[in-house]
């Protein structure tokens, strides 16, 4: 999908967090969304979908949609989920919203069972509610830290637990993940900590609910057109430094995302789990073009 594909803009509400606040990492702004593609590849599925009212999120329940699935998507506010419902059905879709914080264990157990009383019990689950702060050299205050890591791990665990109870045999779960993981964003650091335990996540219960041929992978952004790289964008050195590494060379869409997740909710991946597919345009593959070339230090060593 080329970069800047044409989409419903959806109106800015929140603007990216300043350093030590947090904020939801796919924050509503203008979202390029998937082209309109009517397929029935995902017909029948029923698919919850984590942070539904916000950047990638829309992009993901939008394309669900187009693939034939009934989408329930889930977050604390309902005018932004409202939002997502009304670019469904301008699609022809078939959308419906739960209202649920799933950085609180109860609400993130009870998901499923919720979003059932709408099209009947999903048999796809996407965790990609997620929250990211800023840091500078003094870190993220504890509170921070924790609001964090109860969004982005903790309220996956519990979603894929509920799953393992209530999602009828063949599913699919994905968790939304991150580039970050293998690579070092010092901007990031509890953020980056905070996905590599989703990463863990994903294989341990892929392991757990194999035998019941539920599939759970993991799609892992690079750097994206969103909320919360605004200032990278805006920063013509900072944006030529992501590009320098990117060999596609351009920045992301969560369009792109959306596509990836598709793909791992049908059955044609259907002998993929335990995975983290990343989407980044090759991102860790290259150095930065546009460091600048420093000579290699004088030999010291003895050769011990």
């Amino acid at each position: 999908m080329p970069a800047g594909s044409p989409g419903h803009p959806v109106a800015p509400v929140h603007s990216v967090a300043p350093v030590h606040s947090v904020a939801p990492v796919h924050s509503v702004a203008p979202v390029h969304l998937p082209e309109h593609r009517p397929s029935d590849l995902l017909a029948g599925r029923i698919a919850v979908v984590t942070g539904g009212g916000r950047g990638i999120g829309i992009a993901i329940a939008c394309a669900l949609a187009d693939a034939g699935a009934r989408v329930v998507v889930a977050g604390r506010h309902r005018e932004t989920l409202d939002g997502t419902v009304a670019l469904v059905g301008d699609r022809g879709g078939q959308a419906a919203v739960t209202v649920c914080d799933v950085a609180d264990p109860q609400q993130a157990d009870q998901l499923l069972r919720r979003s059932a009383e709408h099209f009947g019990t999903p048999d796809v689950l996407v965790n990609n509610a997620g929250r990211a702060a800023r840091e500078d050299a003094a870190g993220v205050p504890p509170a921070v830290f924790d609001e964090i890591v109860a969004t982005n791990v903790r309220g996956p665990y519990y979603a894929m637990l509920a799953a393992g109870r209530d999602m009828p045999d063949g599913g699919s779960i994905v968790t939304v993940g991150s580039v970050v993981t293998r690579t070092v964003d010092v901007e990031l650091a509890a953020y980056a900590a905070s996905k590599a335990a989703v990463q863990s996540l994903t294989r341990t219960f892929a392991a757990a609910l194999g035998p019941r041929s539920i599939r759970v992978n993991a799609v892992a952004p690079g750097y994206l057109d969103s909320p919360l790289n605004a200032d990278r964008l805006a920063d013509p050195e900072r944006s030529a430094a992501v590009l320098g590494r990117t060999p596609l060379g351009r920045w992301g869409q969560p369009a792109d995302v959306a596509d990836a997740v598709c793909f791992l909710a049908s059955d044609r991946a259907g002998f993929i789990t335990g995975q983290v597919i990343y989407v980044d345009g090759g991102f860790p593959a290259v150095a930065t073009r546009s460091a600048p070339a420093r000579p290699a230090p004088e030999y010291r060593g003895d050769g011990a």
